[in-house]
């Protein structure tokens, strides 16, 4: 977690329940801290657990950082990973997205599937995104809305020379 990301939890859907948090790996222990403060700060009285699939017990923090980059370095490298069975969206993906120049993430959105173009725009929304972002974030919108139209056979054709998302292959439109 970011020291500029937000947290929001609906308190009362979480009323009474019990809460887990999923990482990937603990590196500092960082986003158990910020969680834990956070849930004070709220005064959220859940019982609650960290879990995360792997953690470092060296003590050099910049680790995390070169794990991220291990395998997944540019944004195509992010779109072709969108293309294995079983891929999950993560907030470190949706940022390398947004990140991608303009012309450039057109292109990218119209090589990937139409369930990384969803799931990427309903993370950014939820992670305010959209505000850092916005010149990148509205080809997102509309690539996922394009996206929504070709799966209710409503396609909306968003450039001049005709393209949009169709049914061959699982495509994203290319906004403007």
């Amino acid at each position: 977690m970011l020291a500029a990301d937000s947290i929001y939890i609906n308190k009362d859907f979480v009323a009474g329940k019990f809460l887990i948090f999923i990482d990937d790996c603990r590196i500092t222990g960082a986003h158990e801290e910020k969680l834990e403060t956070f849930l004070r700060h709220e005064c959220l009285p859940n019982d609650h657990v960290f879990v995360c699939f792997a953690a470092y017990a060296g003590n050099e923090p910049s680790i995390e950082a070169e794990l991220n980059c291990a395998a997944i370095k540019t944004a195509d490298d992010l779109v072709a990973l969108a293309r294995e069975p079983g891929h999950q969206m993560t907030t470190r993906a949706v940022r390398l997205l947004l990140e991608t120049p303009e012309p450039r993430i057109a292109s990218l959105l119209t090589d990937a599937p139409f369930a990384f173009v969803e799931n990427a725009f309903h993370a950014a929304m939820t992670k305010g995104y959209h505000l850092h972002y916005p010149g990148t974030f509205a080809y997102l919108a509309r690539a996922a809305s394009a996206c929504r139209s070709v799966e209710s056979a409503t396609p909306i054709v968003l450039r001049g020379d005709g393209r949009a998302c169709d049914d061959r292959s699982d495509t994203a439109a290319s906004p403007e």
